[in-house]
């Protein structure tokens, strides 16, 4: 089991996790939340219980925790976003090794999973009781030459479709929102900078999911 903490880039334990401890390592690591990368043998049978009080004495393990998979074809071809199962749990030890099991389950079950097991994980982190949340588009799809935003009150609206949502148009030239946005810019500010410093480090164009809480946007 290995912290995502920004202290080190993760490696073989899926791009998800790679991703985002290369994030932290960059002078981000208040940009994302701190976790715990739970390799898929650490939720078997012999296992499990030793994994959740792992995760019960993390210094950050002060309320609900969002499970997330961290599977090795995840984050890689823009094809697997969504799946598999992230599930909400308290840290009580039934509710973690039901949350584990169906995380671990969803991955499994995939038609794909026997090739890419060496890799499979599972991402423990804090629950970020967000304001706003989105995705942040480097290069705007339908015009390269902005950046876009999408964002809204409502959790996991843009990112699973479903609710409403609002956008924000960037001005890539210039780094600036195209239009005012009142009490929101100086979030879609913040939500901007985090995409360039990934669009910079890939080296390409790319998409964040977002979480602001009022305070911060984290990644």
């Amino acid at each position: 089991i290995t912290p995502l903490d920004g202290q080190a880039v993760l490696t073989g334990l899926g791009p998800k996790a790679g991703l985002l401890s290369q994030f932290m390592a960059q002078g981000q690591a208040k940009a994302v939340p701190p976790g715990l990368v739970v390799p898929r043998d650490q939720l078997d049978a012999a296992s499990i219980d030793q994994t959740i009080q792992q995760v019960a004495k993390a210094p950050w393990a002060t309320g609900e925790v969002i499970i997330r998979s961290c599977a090795g074809d995840e984050d890689t071809d823009g094809l697997s976003a969504g799946r598999y199962d992230s599930v909400v749990s308290t840290l009580e030890p039934d509710a973690l090794k039901a949350a584990f099991i169906k995380v671990a389950a969803s991955m499994a079950a995939d038609e794909r999973a026997p090739a890419i097991t060496a890799q499979d994980a599972v991402l423990v982190q804090p629950l970020i009781t967000a304001r706003y949340s989105g995705v942040a588009f480097s290069h705007n799809p339908l015009n390269p030459l902005t950046g876009l935003i999408e964002y809204s009150a409502a959790a996991e609206a843009v990112t699973s479709a479903t609710g409403e949502s609002q956008t924000a148009q960037i001005d890539r030239n210039r780094h600036r929102l195209m239009d005012s946005h009142g009490d929101h810019a100086q979030m879609l500010r913040q939500v901007w900078r985090h995409c360039q410093r990934a669009e910079a480090m890939l080296e390409g164009p790319v998409d964040v999911e977002w979480a602001y809480d009022g305070t911060q946007v984290q990644v």
